[in-house]
């Protein structure tokens, strides 16, 4: 998967979050819609999907106020859907 998006991979240490800040970040953000006791089994794809499109479509800083969505579409030259 590294290979066909030409991305780099890093594995942080175990019990470190000040090297995986944007992934905390990240779960900051998914548990202002997915609160710890939710189960995810029990959602409909429609509900994860809503989440997902959410969270892709907020502009930030980091990618020049582009949103995840339209970096990935313009870096691959996709038309999203």
């Amino acid at each position: 998967m590294a290979q066909s998006l030409q991305a780099k991979i890093f594995f942080c240490e175990p019990y470190k979050s000040y090297q995986k800040g944007a992934i905390e970040n990240a779960n900051k953000l998914l548990r202002t819609k997915l609160p710890r006791q939710t189960k995810i089994m029990d959602m409909s794809q429609s509900k994860i999907a809503n989440i997902t499109n959410t969270l892709n479509d907020r502009t930030m800083k980091c990618l020049e106020f582009k949103t995840p969505n339209e970096v990935f579409f313009e870096r691959f030259g996709i038309q999203p859907i």
